[in-house]
């Protein structure tokens, strides 16, 4: 019955009515639709010829430019999920999302991480349920997560703004916020019993690196995350096609046990720590030594995101919060795991975005 709500709302979305199918001549089993009138906005799947047209719409939405090979790395190889809707021949709303497989509560499943939700500005002036957006996105959560439903989640990044209009219009609820924290540089020496060295290639480590995910998901068995193993790894800091990202990796001087891993983004006044693998009761040595790292760079501080569930394992003298708080939304429009499951539950980082 579910599936047959989901389809009865997506037909909705294209301009079609449920009626009695013995009007046509069909047996009443039959569940038959009429077209009921011309829809303002034609929406459909994205697929390969749409890139054209959604690029586009992310220039003058965004007012700066994403290669192809960028909307590849998102999009391609089967990752992509989106709905679009065409005015004419033209892109005028994009609701998209990536794949990712996560761990749910110790089990491994898929979510879709929501990203490139775009409105021409001429078709932003409706933010109810007769507008583009709702349209695009609530087509989107039904289809592929009420018709087609091998997703369990949806999660994402937006602004203060998008998330609240999304609550308004009753898509998302908020389950948690990401936090902005800073450590100033340390002084550069050397780590008596540990070093830090680059990571050119996962498979280098691939082994030690399957054993520290496995322990910080175990410390993580209570929360969800995006899975950090080596094929994530590789794909996400390895073959971005826009950002250079510095993948370092802590180990023990007698013997050579990894510690931990870490990314780091050097940037004009700031390096970014991007993400890390390791069991929880290493992030204080990582942080340090990736403070240390930052003096050798000449940079004076290091910046980072984390859920705020989280930020008590990432304290160390002279850690702060800058006030950047970001929002973690949930999908509510369609069935899934009840609201109380995923309260304060995310574990997030900067690499767990598609922008930075």
């Amino acid at each position: 019955m579910r599936k047959m709500f989901y389809l009865r709302s997506l037909a909705e979305h294209h301009g079609f009515r449920v009626c009695d199918p013995t009007c046509l001549g069909f047996p009443r089993r039959i569940v038959a639709f009429r077209k009921s009138g011309a829809s303002r906005w034609r929406l459909v799947p994205l697929n390969v010829t749409h890139t054209e047209g959604c690029l586009s719409l992310f220039h003058k939405v965004f007012g700066t430019e994403m290669s192809r090979e960028l909307w590849a790395w998102k999009y391609g190889d089967g990752r992509g999920r989106a709905m679009i809707a065409c005015r004419g021949k033209e892109v005028v709303a994009h609701y998209g999302a990536t794949t990712r497989r996560i761990s749910f509560l110790g089990q491994e499943t898929q979510a879709l991480q929501i990203c490139d939700v775009m409105v021409d500005p001429k078709e932003r002036g409706v933010m109810t349920r007769r507008g583009v957006f709702f349209q695009v996105a609530s087509a989107f959560l039904e289809s592929y997560f009420g018709y087609e439903n091998d997703h369990l989640l949806a999660y994402g990044f937006p602004n203060e703004r998008a998330m609240r209009v999304a609550e308004k219009l009753q898509l998302y609820a908020e389950v948690g916020r990401v936090v902005e924290i800073r450590w100033p540089a340390l002084p550069y020496r050397p780590h008596v019993a540990t070093v830090l060295r680059r990571l050119w290639r996962v498979r280098e480590e691939e082994r030690s690196l399957g054993d520290l995910w496995s322990k910080m998901k175990r410390d993580l068995a209570a929360g969800i995350l995006v899975m950090r193993d080596s094929n994530y790894l590789h794909y996400r800091y390895f073959e971005h096609p826009c950002f250079d990202y510095v993948v370092l990796v802590v180990a023990n001087r007698l013997g050579g046990r990894l510690r931990g891993l870490i990314v780091l983004r050097r940037e004009r006044d700031e390096c970014k720590l991007v993400d890390l693998v390791a069991p929880l009761r290493e992030i204080p040595l990582l942080i340090d030594h990736a403070r240390r790292q930052v003096t050798r760079w000449g940079l004076p501080v290091l910046t980072a995101w984390v859920s705020a569930t989280y930020a008590g394992f990432f304290r160390s003298p002279g850690v702060y919060k800058t006030g950047t708080e970001i929002p973690i939304p949930t999908n509510v429009w369609t069935e899934g795991p009840r609201f109380e499951e995923l309260q304060d539950r995310w574990w997030f980082m900067m690499g767990d975005t598609d922008f930075l």
